[in-house]
């Protein structure tokens, strides 16, 4: 077999990675953390091992989509950008043996979080309720998912070199076959029990594959639309036709993964060599990303933008830098545009539509912190501007007044419309402290994601350490100073939530900014770079 070199090959490397001991920890602590809840909320009785079962079994589902299309999404990529996929074609290999042995290494990976995960699973086996049927088709759904993210994964990794958009386009080809799944799975379903192939919709698909109702794999749920059932009857019918449909899905994923194997194959032979831009795409680069409107003012902007803030000049100095200020701009203005030409505006309650862009702007701006210094790092530009006379914390202020810069126009409107239609409609005090701490992390997160993006090797772990450390651990810090209050006498009725959650973050962006600048000073990221 030619491909066997290139699984051992990839086996070595993929063991030295520390991301396949995380994804490992990562789903045990998912299952683990949905079973404590599960029984915080429901208690444990000997009857409730199918509802916690049912829980653990969508918890571990929807892992998977998050997770195993991450494990594929640069294993091509990375081989063309790094100049060793033309190497490999030197070799008695094709195309389908490098695609078949990259499947294969990646898929075992993805196997070993089912293992992992398995311990946890079998407890709610143990207190009882589960049947054998419903473990073989949670193994079966989980499998077939497992698959299409695996090809999803895969067929963005043919496609692009950069590292960044075969992500991107790996998470959107998991939405699209995570939509077809659920779609195909109700349908197998209804099929099974004897109806018209559209008879259940996606809704129905979604919650039979990932099974967050508790009335899961039970009858109660599914004949509440309109089918007739008798509860006193026995759910053996409706338990052998959803492993049916479990079956059917698990075989046509197999079949699909197959497939995209192949065409993953076309694509890398195809793609494998660099080849002159066409002209097509020169056009459009020409056409729609050439600046043609106040030329002067721009060149002025930009060269101001130089002489004070050379290193921010550096996040803004390509047109994609700038279109991140003008596009979430834009977004903002629509999203206003929105609200205020709706008619029935007045009567709702607008904290939760601004709470959601908040946290779409703050994950924006961690996406952008984490992968700041890990550019400089790989193209060794870090090294050349610390012998250049700017000091390292010029360089850090240069840097985060970039990323300040950058989000400062989206925010400032944001908190300004959230802050003027409070005051009007819902009540400034009730919204006071979800503007306090989007405030605190606009100005928390870049320093925290810049740090990260010096001390993490890779941009997944910097922008996780980014999400727990800006994020989770001030929620956590703020819940327990709060609890802590409340004990005191004469403070019990006051709220200190937002006041220790703005604290906390700045107090954590100080330390990570004095570790920050003692990096720099003591250059410790060289042996850390990528």
């Amino acid at each position: 077999m030619n491909a066997l070199p290139v699984i051992v090959r990839e086996l070595r490397a993929e063991a030295r990675h520390a991301f396949t001991y995380w994804l490992r920890v990562l789903g045990v602590g998912a299952v683990l953390v949905m079973a404590v809840f599960f029984t915080f909320q429901n208690g444990l009785r000997a009857e409730s091992g199918g509802e916690l079962f049912a829980y653990l079994h969508g918890t571990l589902h929807i892992a998977i989509w998050l997770t195993v299309p991450l494990l594929a999404a640069d294993c091509l990529s990375r081989e063309r950008r790094e100049g060793t996929l033309g190497l490999l074609f030197l070799t008695p290999l094709t195309a389908r043996d490098i695609t078949a042995a990259k499947i294969l290494v990646h898929g075992l990976r993805a196997t070993s979080l089912l293992i992992a995960v398995l311990p946890v699973i079998i407890l709610p086996a143990l207190m009882g309720g589960v049947s054998w049927r419903q473990g073989l088709s949670s193994l079966c759904l989980n499998v077939g998912a497992m698959c299409l993210a695996l090809g999803a994964g895969l067929l963005a990794s043919a496609t692009s070199k950069s590292w960044v958009r075969s992500l991107i386009l790996a998470y959107v080809l998991a939405g699209i076959f995570a939509f077809c799944f659920c779609q195909g799975l109700a349908g197998l379903f209804a099929l099974a029990l004897g109806r018209g192939l559209n008879s259940l919709g996606l809704q129905h698909g979604f919650q039979l594959a990932v099974g967050i109702d508790p009335q899961f794999f039970t009858a109660v749920y599914y004949y509440q639309y309109g089918m007739v059932f008798n509860p006193a009857a026995s759910a053996a019918p409706l338990f052998k036709a959803i492993l049916l449909a479990a079956g059917y899905t698990v075989l046509l994923c197999v079949l699909a993964l197959f497939f995209m194997v192949l065409i993953s194959a076309v694509l890398t032979a195809r793609s494998w060599q660099d080849r002159p831009t066409h002209p097509l795409q020169i056009w459009i680069q020409r056409q729609l990303c050439t600046p043609v409107v106040m030329l002067d003012l721009l060149q002025r902007w930009m060269k101001q933008k130089l002489e004070r803030n050379p290193i921010g000049w550096l996040e803004q100095r390509t047109w994609s830098g700038r279109l991140v200020i003008w596009g979430w701009l834009a977004v903002m203005i629509s999203l206003y545009s929105l609200i205020l030409t709706d008619p029935r505006f007045l009567t709702r309650s607008l904290g939760p539509i601004h709470q959601v862009m908040g946290w779409m702007l703050l994950v924006s701006m961690a996406v952008n912190a984490s992968t700041s210094f890990r550019r400089e790092r790989e193209t060794r530009v870090l090294e050349l501007l610390l012998v250049s006379p700017l000091s390292e914390q010029q360089i850090i202020l240069g840097r985060l007044r970039g990323l300040w810069g950058q989000f400062l126009p989206s925010m400032a409107l944001l908190l300004g419309g959230w802050t003027y239609l409070s005051m009007s409609l819902d009540g400034f005090g009730q919204n006071v402290s979800g503007m306090v701490g989007l405030l605190s992390s606009f100005i928390a997160i870049p320093v925290i994601g810049l740090f990260f993006s010096l001390v993490c090797r890779n941009f997944l772990t910097a922008l996780a350490c980014t999400g727990i450390v800006g994020l989770l651990v001030p929620s956590l810090l703020a819940a327990f100073f709060h609890a802590m209050f409340r004990v005191l006498p004469g403070v019990r009725s006051y709220d200190f939530t937002a006041e220790n959650l703005f604290v906390i973050k700045l107090g954590i962006a100080a330390i990570l900014w004095s570790q920050l600048h003692q990096r720099l000073i003591q250059r410790r990221f060289a042996t850390e770079s990528t």
